[in-house]
């Protein structure tokens, strides 16, 4: 079977271990896609197909350099998969690759779809890029916030 190990919740380390343990004792072999259970260092039995992560952050980073981006936000959603760890180390290592320094707030924790957090991604600095995570990510973005829907009222 092939586990993408639960991110974005409470306890996703001990909730991954126990549902990977009770395939493991049912005869189930399991392959985890894209992370191991815990962060790195650890390292657990099972094996682990996934990208170099920190080769991805650092061509993103990369790239947005190339196009002349001087001004770059990395945004991650609240307890992301331990992997954004390596994205986010990649992207800071292209940015001083290029002798630009890190600022103290390139990395942004929030919700996507949240008015409030992604108003905060502009205020008090110029960004002329975003990193984002993953495309999930940029999608919530770049749809912007939710609107509301027009009230209909309905006459008899």
């Amino acid at each position: 079977m092939f586990f993408a190990p639960f991110e974005h919740i409470e306890d996703k380390e001990a909730v991954n271990r126990q549902l990977a343990e009770s395939l493991r004792q049912a005869g189930i072999a399991v392959t985890l896609l894209d992370r191991d259970l815990g962060g790195f260092p650890t390292r657990s039995e099972f094996d682990v197909v996934g990208i170099d992560n920190f080769a991805g952050g650092y061509l993103l980073a990369e790239h947005l350099l190339k196009l002349r981006c001087r001004h770059l936000v990395f945004v991650a959603r609240p307890r992301s998969a331990p992997t954004v760890n390596a994205r986010i180390a990649g992207a800071r290592e292209a940015l001083a690759a290029r002798g630009q320094a890190v600022p103290a707030d390139f990395v942004r924790l929030g919700e996507p779809d949240n008015p409030e957090f992604v108003a905060s991604l502009g205020a008090g600095r110029k960004v002329d890029a975003i990193i984002c995570v993953n495309d999930y990510t940029a999608a919530l973005l770049m749809l912007g916030p939710p609107r509301e829907s027009p009230s209909v009222s309905v006459r008899e």
